[in-house]
């Protein structure tokens, strides 16, 4: 059995190990299941309705650990999963009462092409960063769910002012660390990392961390949810920095879990900018806008001044 697209860091060996050990897990259980593409729908109770989960997160964890301990990591997922489903229905009881709420709002930044995958009608949210949408959640202690328009309705706040405390939530809960790795070249990155999933939802936050902006602006990668990538810019060694961080950003990107995005953005005043590449073979194609372009000239000036 070969790997299917959405799974293409597996070799053809360790996806079929992968789909074996899902199986196991449900058929231990005594629960009919299908699989899907990049989901599976098992069997959720006496009325024989079916329960939907995605694949493509778990089976990006497995892939970053030993093998050995692919059972268990599967074990504790679904786990996590039934308890989040036994959370979500204490939740309903509660979400008509906004004060008894307020406090599980959160920003989650999603890949835009998660829309497709929803009814976009169902969520609330906004894009901030291109290439992605930024969404209204309530952060459950072992799970994530989206806030729909009509429950945001009811409790009589506006959008921003619901972004606005969901932003100073994630400010208060989500505490990554933040490290500085040498690349090379004098190439210094600012790393925020955590196990939290709102680790790239720091992006929006970015004024709360003057250390990671430079005088003109920073370089972001929001790869996936547990890490945001800040070079500050200072000086011509941006492009040095552009052509480091690109492929680190597609590896992380690719290995997940909680995958985001592949792109390069230039954050300066408030704005993201996204600034195309190719990597064709070797080979680096970076066509950024010309207001970057412009902003590289003046560096350059300026490195020349200062010699």
């Amino acid at each position: 059995m070969s790997q299917p697209a959405w799974a293409d860091f597996f070799t053809a060996a360790q996806y079929q190990r992968f789909r074996q050990l899902v199986s196991d897990y449900f058929t231990q259980q005594n629960r009919s299941f299908d699989f899907g593409d990049g989901v599976i729908k098992v069997e959720d109770g006496d009325d024989g309705a079916k329960q939907q989960y995605g694949l493509m997160n778990l089976a990006q964890m497995c892939h970053r650990n030993d093998e050995a301990e692919w059972a268990e990591i599967i074990a504790d997922h679904f786990r996590t999963m039934e308890k989040s489903q036994k959370e979500q229905k204490v939740l309903e009881q509660r979400i008509d009462d906004f004060s008894r709420v307020e406090e599980l709002l959160a920003v989650r930044i999603w890949p835009e092409d998660y829309l497709d995958s929803l009814d976009r009608d169902k969520l609330l949210h906004r894009q901030d960063l291109p290439g992605t949408i930024s969404a209204l959640v309530f952060d459950l202690p072992s799970s994530v769910r989206n806030v729909t328009p009509e429950e945001a309705e009811s409790w009589g706040k506006s959008t921003d002012e619901l972004f606005t405390i969901g932003l100073a939530n994630v400010k208060e809960n989500c505490i990554p660390n933040i490290s500085e790795e040498e690349l090379g070249e004098g190439v210094r990155l600012t790393l925020f990392a955590d196990e939290s999933f709102f680790v790239a939802s720091h992006a929006l936050l970015l004024e709360e961390h003057p250390d990671a902006i430079g005088a003109f602006g920073a370089l972001l990668g929001i790869p996936h949810r547990h890490v945001l990538l800040a070079y500050p810019i200072e000086d011509s060694r941006v492009l040095q920095a552009v052509q480091m961080m690109i492929p680190i950003i597609m590896g992380m990107e690719r290995d997940g879990p909680g995958s985001i995005s592949r792109r390069l953005y230039w954050y300066n005043q408030g704005d993201f900018t996204d600034l195309a590449y190719k990597l064709e073979g070797n080979t680096l194609n970076f066509a950024p806008p010309d207001d970057f372009v412009e902003m590289l000239n003046l560096l350059s000036d300026h490195d020349n001044d200062d010699e």
